[in-house]
């Protein structure tokens, strides 16, 4: 699979380098290499809190607005 790395109006390629090649490796490899730098687990705590309140706030915010909406296309 070839990535395209720049777009431009003019044939050529800067650098030397025109794309670059993605292999199921590298992207293996660098999942691995991110994830070693290892968080705490509180941080993966509050990351799943911060989501749950996502959550909430979009379902709330979709219950405030449904009528709204509703009453738009009945009419």
């Amino acid at each position: 699979m070839r990535a395209i790395t720049g777009v431009s109006a003019l044939s050529g390629a800067m650098n030397g380098h025109r794309s670059v090649t993605l292999r199921r490796e590298s992207f293996a490899a660098a999942t691995r290499k991110g994830g070693k730098e290892g968080h705490d687990p509180s941080v993966a705590r509050i990351d799943r809190l911060i989501s749950a309140a996502g959550a909430v706030a979009l379902a709330l915010s979709a219950f405030y607005f449904a009528p709204i909406v509703g009453s738009i296309f009945l009419k």
